[in-house]
């Protein structure tokens, strides 16, 4: 993307977390809408309350003003009202519900722009559905994209943190979704303004997306073994590994034993840590800062996602390695395509099947995962999208408020209440 001259505007991004680009696809996709921004002209500013780890990317590098905020205190009155950003970027809901009110009370004019990612109460709700079926490994279908909202599920879509997730997305100016699918819930099924939501593609790092287009062949790659990876902090990866060794796994191992299963990913838990088993083929890794790397030289990635929600990071990293996957719908969940490199299964026994003759064959599947990269990531211009949909909510701002009654009355709510909750926050630990 070409450099735009400085246009002497700013936005701030607040963050539940400081980002960590080799850790989570979430981090990966918030520091793409940074460099879209910081491509258009805009000033950069990014704020956390929570402390830094070893893994978060130092942004200072990237030429990104960090600051470090507090949560419940007033110091962040003073900041953001001095800083008068022209947007405020919420990383999450979670984050909105604690910043939101005092960025509508402190620094008003400030367009606020809410990154969906991906809709927790829809994760949440198929969480909660996948609990209440029980999973039945050799008997149980996986759950379908639209299972919570089938008839006799409406206490799984409409819940607690439905509730919360909507008042943020309606006291937003503009909610960016990853998933198309996802936008047409919020549409179809709690009649959110369609101009509030903008359907933003995964941004892919463009150097990266240029090199795969132009190099579409890696079969000179040795390439070996099952991999899964995934952030150990989300709960759908932890129900993955778990389904996949204990379920899945003795299976293909049974008639495959010279075959490895590598685990990777951030923040492993004991639990998943005691499950590295070398004699029956499984190898607990963890963390890796090139995973890219790691899934260029693997043969099949494996990924029985059974209730997460949005665009899958991971997929989407397979599909720019060329490396197939065996995974459920809701894994696919929010991507085009005619014909998987892999397979998309429904239940455990087609898992197997699948991930051995993928294992077996030799088919070179570079073309097609680069067309469905092309399809929904590329040609789509998905950083050109997200930077007209900010300046156009920009622009239509005092428009689009006048008219929105519903944002509002949650927002003058909001305010209260927050406000009245947080001084207590603050006696109570002043005391």
């Amino acid at each position: 993307m070409q450099v735009i001259e400085q246009n002497n505007r700013s936005v701030l991004f607040i963050g539940f977390v400081w980002p960590e680009q080799t850790a989570t696809a979430a981090s990966q996709n918030i520091l793409s809408y940074v460099r879209a921004l910081k491509h258009a002209g805009f000033t950069v500013h990014f704020a956390c309350a929570a402390q830094r780890s070893l893994l978060s990317t130092p942004l200072e590098a990237h030429d990104i003003v960090a600051h470090q905020i507090a949560l419940n205190c007033d110091s962040f009155d003073t900041f953001v009202q001095d800083l008068a950003p022209d947007i405020v970027v919420f990383d999450r809901f979670l984050t909105e519900e604690q910043f939101g009110w005092r960025v509508i009370k402190s620094a008003p004019e400030a367009l606020r722009v809410l990154d969906l990612e991906d809709l927790h109460f829809l994760r949440q709700g198929r969480h909660m559905l996948y609990k209440a079926m029980g999973y039945q490994p050799r008997q149980a279908h996986y759950l379908n994209t639209n299972a919570i909202f089938e008839p006799g599920h409406e206490q799984y879509a409409y819940n607690a943190l439905t509730t919360r997730e909507l008042a943020c997305v309606y006291r937003c100016d503009l909610n960016i979704s990853l998933s198309e699918p996802e936008r047409d819930i919020l549409i179809k099924h709690f009649h959110v303004p369609s101009e509030n939501i903008a359907h933003v593609p995964y941004l892919l790092n463009e150097d990266i997306a240029a090199s795969a287009m132009k190099n579409p062949s890696t079969s000179s790659m040795p390439r070996t073994d099952f991999v899964s990876i995934g952030n150990f902090r989300h709960a759908p990866n932890i129900d993955a590994v778990n389904v996949l060794l204990q379920h899945i796994w003795p299976s293909i191992f049974a008639r495959l034993p010279r075959a490895k299963c590598r685990i990777y990913g951030a923040y492993l838990p004991p639990k998943i840590q005691q499950l590295h088993q070398p004699k029956r083929g499984i190898y607990i890794h963890g963390h890796i800062p090139d995973h890219l790397h790691m899934l260029s030289s693997a043969k099949v990635l494996l990924a029985p996602i059974q209730f997460g929600a949005g665009v899958k990071g991971k997929i989407v990293d397979a599909l720019r390695c060329a490396l197939p996957s065996i995974t459920t719908s809701i894994g696919v969940e929010g991507i085009t395509y005619s014909q998987w490199p892999g397979a998309v299964v429904n239940t455990r026994d087609e898992f197997i099947e699948a991930a051995i003759n993928t294992y077996n064959c030799e088919q070179d599947f570079t073309a097609l995962a680069h067309d469905i990269l092309h399809t929904n990531f590329i040609a789509t211009q998905p950083q050109q999208k997200f930077v007209e949909a900010v300046e156009t909510a920009l622009d239509h701002k005092a428009k689009r408020r006048i008219g929105n009654f519903m944002q509002q009355m949650l927002s003058h709510h909001t305010v209260q209440t927050h406000q009245y909750m947080s001084q207590w926050i603050q006696a109570k630990n002043a005391d």
